[in-house]
């Protein structure tokens, strides 16, 4: 098996800033400071990743302001002992805060020739490239063998353990004359956002803001000062039983998933376990079992305790894409009727 080609997913949400600046970890005191680093794209790309910047030069409108992450630091890098550097809360933090919005490192394409990505790394700059290289890598015997037989590309066991693979959104583009074809996929590496860890009950939902390329981490429920942050690496996990996550992130990633749900006792697990395998019931059901307007609200809603129950605070990606919509729209409308009561 090819294990460079595996990499994190990340839903496609977008979120708008404007004039705003990239925040990142100083590993020495471990707060948040800015900065002006560019990415570095392979040149495959760059006419894409300008063309995608520029259609989006007017979507300047509804920013956040970002002056509370300057102010009050959210997040302090901590050196784990077992598990290398992981990221935690250095405060207390509200459901719904931005805590970070970081530009790429690296931004590439997969099917590259391991001599064209070694080319490509070996332009980047002493800093990035410190940067790069202080992450870690992928220690499964098949990645360390795939090395062993073929080291051209020094850093592909880095990038396929912190890598993001993303769906790249369509341009519109007024242009007489022939263009080649748009990309379709590409794959991001942020210095930072990679020192997050995973989790099966993720506290942070991310999304990349494609009018900026940044990253964005927001907390979907309220966390405690000191405990850690995570995110889902991967999408369409939520109706996997936990015997199925664990084989699917050692065969992406190759490490053995240890967090909280995970490493909890049996009983637990087979109650998560058995709410997953009821969500698939749901989600499956939605569409395919002829039910009417109002059936199809309540098996919604059926989804959403389960949810809940679960413990699962961020917006679920199911198998199937209009369920994905569906459930986000129900969600939606409900916190808006919930508001409207309380109004």
């Amino acid at each position: 098996m090819y294990f460079r080609s595996f990499l994190r997913g990340v839903n496609r949400k977008q979120f708008s800033y404007s004039n705003k600046r990239t925040f990142f970890f100083n590993a020495a005191s471990t707060q948040l400071v800015g900065s002006s680093t560019t990415p570095h794209i392979v040149p495959s790309l760059i006419p894409y990743m300008v063309a995608l910047l520029l259609a989006a030069t007017n979507n300047n409108e509804n920013c956040d302001n970002m002056d509370h992450i300057v102010a009050d630091p959210p997040l302090e890098l901590y050196d784990t002992k077992s598990a290398g550097i992981a990221v935690r809360a250095s405060r207390d933090i509200k459901r719904g805060e931005l805590l970070i919005s970081e530009l790429p490192l690296l931004i590439w394409e997969e099917g590259m020739s391991p001599e064209q990505l070694r080319h490509w790394t070996d332009q980047l700059t002493p800093s990035a490239r410190q940067t790069l290289f202080n992450l870690s890598k992928r220690s499964d015997k098949l990645a360390i063998e795939a090395e062993e037989k073929d080291n051209t590309d020094e850093s592909a066991r880095i990038r396929s353990a912190n890598g993001f693979d993303l769906e790249l959104p369509g341009i519109p583009l007024s242009f007489h004359g022939k263009l080649p074809p748009q990309p379709t996929r590409a794959s991001f590496l942020f210095p930072n956002i990679s020192r997050i860890n995973h989790s099966c009950l993720p506290s942070c939902g991310h999304a990349l803001d494609w009018t900026r390329l940044r990253m964005e981490i927001f907390a979907m429920r309220d966390i405690h000062k000191g405990e850690d942050i995570s995110i889902e690496y991967l999408p369409q996990m939520i109706t996997l039983s936990t015997e199925e996550r664990k084989a699917k992130l050692q065969t992406t990633f190759g490490f053995s998933c240890a967090c909280q749900l995970c490493s909890s006792d049996n009983e637990t697990i087979e109650q998560s376990d058995r709410r997953r395998k009821q969500l698939k019931l749901s989600s499956r059901n939605l569409f395919g079992a002829g039910l009417n307007r109002q059936q199809m609200v309540g098996e919604l809603e059926r989804m959403r305790v389960i949810l809940q129950e679960e413990g699962y605070k961020v917006l679920p990606e199911f198998e199937q894409e209009n369920i994905s919509k569906a459930y986000a729209v129900f969600t939606q409308m409900r916190s808006n009727f919930i508001k409207q009561d309380e109004e």
